[in-house]
Protein backbone atom coordinates (compact mmCIF):
# COMPACT_ATOMS: atom_id res chain seq x y z
CA UNK A 1 0.00 0.00 0.00
CA UNK A 2 2.52 2.26 1.10
CA UNK A 3 4.67 1.39 -1.70
CA UNK A 4 1.61 2.23 -4.41
CA UNK A 5 1.45 5.74 -2.80
CA UNK A 6 4.81 6.26 -2.89
CA UNK A 7 5.24 5.69 -6.44
CA UNK A 8 2.15 7.92 -7.52
CA UNK A 9 3.20 10.87 -5.42
CA UNK A 10 6.25 10.15 -7.34
CA UNK A 11 4.84 10.31 -10.43
CA UNK A 12 3.08 12.89 -10.04
CA UNK A 13 5.89 15.18 -9.23
CA UNK A 14 7.88 13.67 -12.45
CA UNK A 15 4.66 14.63 -14.18
CA UNK A 16 4.33 18.41 -12.88
CA UNK A 17 8.39 18.96 -13.79
CA UNK A 18 7.81 17.29 -17.14
CA UNK A 19 4.64 19.74 -17.93
CA UNK A 20 6.78 22.91 -16.62
CA UNK A 21 9.77 21.72 -18.73
CA UNK A 22 7.93 21.03 -21.98
CA UNK A 23 6.45 24.47 -21.66
CA UNK A 24 9.40 26.16 -21.89
CA UNK A 25 10.52 24.14 -24.70
CA UNK A 26 7.35 24.95 -26.44
CA UNK A 27 7.86 28.49 -25.60
CA UNK A 28 11.35 28.36 -27.17
CA UNK A 29 9.82 26.70 -30.18
CA UNK A 30 7.82 29.80 -31.04
CA UNK A 31 3.89 31.05 -30.48
CA UNK A 32 2.18 28.43 -32.49
CA UNK A 33 4.13 25.46 -30.92
CA UNK A 34 3.02 26.88 -27.39
CA UNK A 35 -0.44 27.64 -28.17
CA UNK A 36 -0.66 23.88 -29.76
CA UNK A 37 0.99 22.52 -26.66
CA UNK A 38 -1.60 23.62 -24.36
CA UNK A 39 -4.34 22.43 -27.00
CA UNK A 40 -2.93 19.15 -26.67
CA UNK A 41 -3.04 19.63 -22.72
CA UNK A 42 -7.05 20.55 -23.29
CA UNK A 43 -7.49 17.85 -24.97
CA UNK A 44 -5.38 15.04 -23.30
CA UNK A 45 -6.28 16.41 -19.41
CA UNK A 46 -10.43 15.56 -21.12
CA UNK A 47 -9.50 12.10 -22.54
CA UNK A 48 -7.89 10.83 -18.76
CA UNK A 49 -10.29 12.53 -16.72
CA UNK A 50 -12.20 9.35 -16.15
CA UNK A 51 -9.27 7.57 -14.79
CA UNK A 52 -9.26 7.49 -10.76
CA UNK A 53 -5.74 6.83 -9.18
CA UNK A 54 -4.73 6.98 -5.13
CA UNK A 55 -2.34 9.92 -3.77
CA UNK A 56 -1.09 10.06 -0.76
CA UNK A 57 -3.78 8.16 -0.15
CA UNK A 58 -6.53 10.30 -1.54
CA UNK A 59 -9.21 9.18 -3.75
CA UNK A 60 -8.75 11.93 -7.10
CA UNK A 61 -8.77 11.74 -10.91
CA UNK A 62 -5.46 11.40 -12.63
CA UNK A 63 -5.38 14.64 -14.62
CA UNK A 64 -4.94 17.35 -11.67
CA UNK A 65 -1.13 18.35 -12.61
CA UNK A 66 -2.48 18.51 -16.19
CA UNK A 67 -5.46 20.92 -15.23
CA UNK A 68 -3.14 22.96 -13.25
CA UNK A 69 -0.55 22.97 -15.96
CA UNK A 70 -2.34 24.22 -18.52
CA UNK A 71 -3.80 26.86 -16.32
CA UNK A 72 -0.21 27.62 -15.44
CA UNK A 73 0.30 27.49 -19.15
CA UNK A 74 -1.83 30.27 -20.09
CA UNK A 75 -0.93 32.49 -17.35
CA UNK A 76 2.79 32.45 -18.71
CA UNK A 77 1.73 32.83 -22.00
CA UNK A 78 -0.57 35.99 -20.97
CA UNK A 79 2.41 37.45 -18.92
CA UNK A 80 4.84 37.28 -22.62
CA UNK A 81 1.85 38.15 -25.06
CA UNK A 82 -0.61 40.03 -23.29
CA UNK A 83 -4.80 39.40 -23.30
CA UNK A 84 -5.51 39.96 -26.97
CA UNK A 85 -3.29 37.01 -27.70
CA UNK A 86 -4.21 34.90 -24.57
CA UNK A 87 -8.09 35.08 -25.80
CA UNK A 88 -7.00 34.12 -29.14
CA UNK A 89 -5.25 31.37 -27.92
CA UNK A 90 -8.29 30.51 -26.00
CA UNK A 91 -10.42 29.78 -28.37
CA UNK A 92 -7.61 27.92 -30.65
CA UNK A 93 -7.50 25.40 -27.72
CA UNK A 94 -11.61 25.67 -27.85
CA UNK A 95 -11.88 25.03 -31.31
CA UNK A 96 -9.50 21.93 -31.49
CA UNK A 97 -11.04 20.49 -27.97
CA UNK A 98 -14.62 21.16 -30.72
CA UNK A 99 -12.92 19.69 -33.58
CA UNK A 100 -11.57 16.16 -31.59
CA UNK A 101 -15.23 15.84 -29.75
CA UNK A 102 -16.99 15.75 -33.54
CA UNK A 103 -14.35 13.43 -35.18
CA UNK A 104 -14.87 10.94 -32.01
CA UNK A 105 -18.56 10.95 -32.79
CA UNK A 106 -17.82 9.54 -36.43
CA UNK A 107 -15.34 6.95 -35.41
CA UNK A 108 -17.98 6.04 -33.01
CA UNK A 109 -21.17 6.27 -35.09
CA UNK A 110 -19.15 3.08 -37.58
CA UNK A 111 -20.51 -0.12 -37.13
CA UNK A 112 -17.19 -2.07 -35.86
CA UNK A 113 -17.01 -5.24 -38.00
CA UNK A 114 -17.26 -9.35 -37.14
CA UNK A 115 -13.03 -9.01 -36.32
CA UNK A 116 -12.91 -5.82 -34.47
CA UNK A 117 -11.87 -6.79 -31.09
CA UNK A 118 -11.08 -2.76 -30.11
CA UNK A 119 -14.60 -1.02 -31.02
CA UNK A 120 -16.00 -1.73 -27.90
CA UNK A 121 -12.66 -0.33 -25.73
CA UNK A 122 -13.38 2.78 -27.92
CA UNK A 123 -17.21 2.90 -26.91
CA UNK A 124 -16.28 2.33 -23.56
CA UNK A 125 -13.42 4.99 -23.70
CA UNK A 126 -14.96 7.57 -25.89
CA UNK A 127 -19.03 7.49 -24.53
CA UNK A 128 -18.19 9.23 -21.30
CA UNK A 129 -15.32 11.50 -23.10
CA UNK A 130 -18.23 13.02 -25.29
CA UNK A 131 -20.57 13.63 -22.00
CA UNK A 132 -17.19 14.86 -20.13
CA UNK A 133 -16.67 17.13 -23.35
CA UNK A 134 -19.44 18.79 -22.95
CA UNK A 135 -19.04 20.02 -19.39
CA UNK A 136 -15.67 20.50 -19.77
CA UNK A 137 -16.28 23.14 -22.85
CA UNK A 138 -18.49 25.23 -20.54
CA UNK A 139 -16.13 24.79 -17.50
CA UNK A 140 -13.15 25.23 -19.97
CA UNK A 141 -14.62 28.58 -21.43
CA UNK A 142 -16.02 29.90 -17.84
CA UNK A 143 -12.77 29.12 -15.90
CA UNK A 144 -10.41 30.39 -18.60
CA UNK A 145 -12.06 33.59 -18.67
CA UNK A 146 -11.92 34.37 -15.30
CA UNK A 147 -8.56 33.04 -15.15
CA UNK A 148 -7.73 36.03 -17.40
CA UNK A 149 -9.62 38.08 -16.41
CA UNK A 150 -7.87 37.89 -12.88
CA UNK A 151 -4.73 37.80 -14.18
CA UNK A 152 -4.61 40.94 -15.80
CA UNK A 153 -5.99 42.58 -13.31
CA UNK A 154 -3.72 41.36 -10.67
CA UNK A 155 -0.88 42.50 -13.43
CA UNK A 156 -2.63 45.72 -13.56
CA UNK A 157 -2.54 46.18 -9.22
CA UNK A 158 0.98 45.04 -9.69
CA UNK A 159 2.37 46.88 -11.89
CA UNK A 160 3.73 43.48 -13.72
CA UNK A 161 5.55 42.49 -10.56
CA UNK A 162 5.68 39.70 -7.98
CA UNK A 163 4.83 36.92 -10.93
CA UNK A 164 5.22 34.07 -8.83
CA UNK A 165 2.48 35.62 -6.21
CA UNK A 166 0.50 36.47 -9.15
CA UNK A 167 0.28 32.70 -10.93
CA UNK A 168 -0.04 31.06 -7.56
CA UNK A 169 -3.10 33.34 -6.56
CA UNK A 170 -4.77 33.68 -9.43
CA UNK A 171 -4.25 29.11 -10.30
CA UNK A 172 -5.58 29.30 -6.65
CA UNK A 173 -8.78 30.49 -7.01
CA UNK A 174 -9.49 28.94 -10.35
CA UNK A 175 -8.42 25.88 -8.82
CA UNK A 176 -11.77 26.18 -7.09
CA UNK A 177 -14.10 27.51 -9.68
CA UNK A 178 -12.90 24.79 -12.24
CA UNK A 179 -12.88 21.90 -9.56
CA UNK A 180 -16.44 23.02 -8.39
CA UNK A 181 -18.12 23.70 -12.02
CA UNK A 182 -16.53 20.33 -13.20
CA UNK A 183 -17.17 17.82 -10.62
CA UNK A 184 -21.02 18.93 -11.37
CA UNK A 185 -20.80 19.41 -14.99
CA UNK A 186 -18.88 16.53 -15.73
CA UNK A 187 -18.16 13.67 -13.02
CA UNK A 188 -21.56 13.69 -11.77
CA UNK A 189 -23.21 10.13 -12.06
CA UNK A 190 -20.04 8.90 -13.68
CA UNK A 191 -18.06 8.49 -10.02
CA UNK A 192 -19.03 8.14 -6.84
CA UNK A 193 -17.80 10.00 -3.63
CA UNK A 194 -17.65 13.12 -5.89
CA UNK A 195 -17.63 15.78 -2.60
CA UNK A 196 -14.84 13.45 -1.46
CA UNK A 197 -12.92 13.37 -4.98
CA UNK A 198 -13.24 17.08 -5.14
CA UNK A 199 -11.95 18.04 -2.14
CA UNK A 200 -9.34 15.43 -1.99
CA UNK A 201 -8.80 17.14 -5.78
CA UNK A 202 -8.40 20.90 -4.39
CA UNK A 203 -5.36 19.26 -2.18
CA UNK A 204 -3.49 17.86 -4.23
CA UNK A 205 -3.77 20.61 -6.99
CA UNK A 206 -2.61 23.01 -4.40
CA UNK A 207 0.86 20.92 -4.18
CA UNK A 208 0.87 21.03 -7.92
CA UNK A 209 0.23 25.08 -7.95
CA UNK A 210 3.18 25.36 -5.38
CA UNK A 211 5.59 23.21 -7.88
CA UNK A 212 4.56 25.73 -10.71
CA UNK A 213 4.60 28.63 -8.56
CA UNK A 214 8.59 27.51 -8.46
CA UNK A 215 8.94 27.51 -11.90
CA UNK A 216 7.02 30.74 -12.42
CA UNK A 217 9.94 32.28 -10.24
CA UNK A 218 12.53 30.65 -12.37
CA UNK A 219 11.52 32.15 -15.72
CA UNK A 220 11.13 35.94 -13.88
CA UNK A 221 14.46 35.15 -12.38
CA UNK A 222 16.39 34.11 -15.27
CA UNK A 223 14.31 36.56 -17.16
CA UNK A 224 13.44 33.45 -19.84
CA UNK A 225 10.72 35.36 -21.59
CA UNK A 226 12.94 38.10 -22.21
CA UNK A 227 15.46 36.17 -24.23
CA UNK A 228 12.31 35.09 -26.86
CA UNK A 229 12.61 36.04 -30.22
CA UNK A 230 8.50 35.44 -30.83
Amino acid sequence: MYSIILINFSIFILEVFSLSGLILISLRLGKAAFIAFLSLLTITMNLFVVKQITLLGLYVTATDALAIGYLFGFNIFQEIFGKKEVTKALFISLFLSLSFGLLSLFQLAYHASPLDAYSPVFIHLLLPYLRVFIASLLTFLIVQLFDITLFSLLRRKTGGRFLTLRVMLSLTLATFLDTTLFTLLGLFGLMEGLLQIAIFSIFVKLSAIFFYSLFAFFIKKVKFYETLSI
